[in-house]
């Protein structure tokens, strides 16, 4: 995709490239007063580097489809700043889960918040006392 355009500003020419386009094609000047065609739609210097800077800026919050690798000290905040599912009152084996049964706490070292849903109806295939462990610690 690309996009050959005669808008003014830089708006339009990031959000192309936020849409998949990957030429982005823009006439610069000297001057946008210059006598000619394309001198009042073109970039001066400095509008330029705002568009390819603002492009950058895109590129680096759009991310990539690369692996991330988490670092040590990620993976440490991910443990002590992560919520964990935590049982309010003990938990017979048997009993069926309810919503109301748990709580969102930290450390991040048993069950994430986003398996909430997905575990309510199903049956206790043990005993779980109240804070003491998480979902998955036995």
């Amino acid at each position: 995709m690309a996009i050959l355009g005669h808008e003014r500003g830089i708006a339009v020419s990031i959000a192309a490239v936020a849409m998949g386009a990957k030429i982005i094609e823009r006439h610069v000047t000297l001057d946008r007063n210059m006598e000619g065609p394309d001198h009042s739609a073109s970039l001066e210097y400095d509008d330029f580097k705002k568009l390819v800077d603002g492009i950058r800026e895109l590129e680096l919050a759009l991310g990539s489809n690369q692996d991330r690798i988490v670092t040590q000290g990620e993976m440490i905040n991910r443990e002590n700043l992560a919520k964990s599912i935590y049982a309010i009152a003990d938990i017979k084996e048997g009993d069926t889960f309810t919503k109301d049964m748990f709580e969102i706490k930290s450390p991040g070292q048993g069950l994430s918040p986003q398996y909430l849903n997905k575990i309510v109806g199903y049956k206790a295939i043990r005993d779980i006392k109240k804070e003491k462990h998480s979902l998955n610690q036995t």
